[in-house]
């Protein structure tokens, strides 16, 4: 998978190097879009001589869609000027206010944001102005495909095409929309694709890749590993966590070496086989207590005491979930303590503690308001009301149910 990301990246990368071609069509899925934006930004930051202008907006109409072009186009000047302001420099020129008018035909409207742009690069350095024009839905398919039509060099190079470089969003299934431009010269097509079933296969050809240096073939397998657990082929994803297993023991990796016996303790857990998963998340406390990765530490820690819950050691379980607690005030993980608080109440029920457990929940509850974390508040408001009924506190458990009334009460937080 690794390969798939580094191809892509240097197919751009390349693209905005060279000085033959004006346009590259990158054909990309809605899905994909996100992926390629961000491989596009790295390519910017790795050439900080060039000047990026990119461009996402939704595409339903082309005015609509140039509109919205230049009002990026203010936004980027005025940042721009503000700098400039700050460093005490010359000043830019504004865009011309013409490039503004909605009744103005979208095409020469792009093309002329295209040309004050340009005039912005330094007069000499081999600079390039680099037009990431990418939309993350495309509505109007002909329009979108008309407006690129229009900006490719049909005609040669015109003036202000000079030192440009157009990277423009092709869409799936479109051959017959975009075969003039595939045929225009001085265009490059160039696809993308990271769908699961590409980056699965990116992943078996860099593990099978001799070439490839063997730790960067045993990431690949390990991605594959995770990817046949996360569609329980269970048979197959334990034989490549056993080869994973053997590698990392040849090279001493104790980290790595616990991480992979805690996934083949998550292959039987899932199967219900709880006394082999036990024995793996075992082997993988003993790998991982010679390593200095508290996360994996605590996630180990936490399925064991799992483990020894669902096969009714409440003792051991209480003390997995302890220790994992512990782990997450160390890690300030505020979600993963209220957990094994919650866990822990839950293994003092099971034994008809129900006094101890409320003592973990009423613990959690508070740390859940202090952090604000609603979700976890509900669970463990609810499991607190129980306890109080157990312990016959009405009076607290109706405290409890009003709290969780106006729980629901609340509106949703904002992401």
């Amino acid at each position: 998978m690794e390969q798939l990301f580094q191809d892509t990246r240097q197919g751009f990368a390349d693209f905005v190097e060279q000085r033959r071609d004006l346009m590259q069509l990158i054909e990309s899925s809605e899905n994909d879009v996100p992926i390629v934006l961000k491989i596009l930004r790295d390519v910017e930051q790795s050439s900080p001589s060039d000047v990026f202008l990119l461009f996402a907006d939704p595409f339903h109409h082309p005015g609509a869609f140039v509109d919205m072009v230049m009002e990026r186009l203010r936004e980027e000047h005025q940042i721009a000027a503000d700098w400039l302001k700050e460093q005490e420099k010359e000043a830019i020129a504004a865009p011309p206010e013409a490039l503004f008018d909605s009744n103005g035909d979208p095409v020469e409207r792009l093309i002329g944001a295209i040309k004050y742009s340009r005039s912005l690069l330094p007069c000499c350095g081999g600079h390039r102005l680099v037009w990431v024009l990418f939309p993350t839905e495309v509505g109007d398919k002909h329009g979108w495909y008309e407006l690129l039509e229009n900006l490719a060099p049909h005609q040669g190079v015109q003036t202000w095409m000079r030192n440009v470089r157009l990277m423009v969003r092709d869409l799936p299934k479109c051959q017959r929309l975009r075969h003039s431009l595939v045929e225009a010269p001085r265009v490059q097509w160039l696809p993308v694709d990271f769908s699961a079933a590409a980056l699965e296969q990116a992943n078996v050809d860099q593990m099978e890749d001799e070439s490839m240096p063997m730790e960067k073939r045993m990431h690949a397998l390990l991605q594959l590993a995770q990817r046949d657990y996360a569609y329980n082929r269970s048979k197959q994803a334990v034989d490549k966590f056993n080869r994973l297993l053997g590698y990392y023991q040849s090279t001493e990796d104790h980290g790595m070496q616990a991480l992979v016996l805690n996934s083949l303790g998550d292959v039987h857990q899932r199967n219900n086989q709880l006394p082999r998963a036990q024995h793996y998340y075992e082997c993988a406390v003993h790998e991982v207590t010679q390593s200095n990765n508290h996360v994996v530490f605590y996630t180990i820690v936490k399925n064991l005491g799992d483990v020894h819950f669902k096969q009714k050691q409440y003792a051991e379980a209480e003390q997995c979930y302890a220790h994992a607690e512990t782990l997450a005030t160390h890690l300030l993980d505020a979600e993963g303590k209220a957990q094994m608080l919650e866990k822990q109440g839950l293994t003092r029920e099971k034994i008809k503690d129900h006094a101890g457990a409320v003592g973990f929940w009423e613990t959690a509850v508070t740390l859940c308001r202090n952090c604000t974390m609603d979700g976890l508040l509900e669970v463990n408001l609810r499991h607190l009301k129980r306890g109080y009924k157990s312990l016959k506190q009405r009076e607290k458990a109706a405290t409890v149910d009003q709290e969780l009334l106006l729980l629901k009460q609340q509106p949703p937080a904002e992401v």
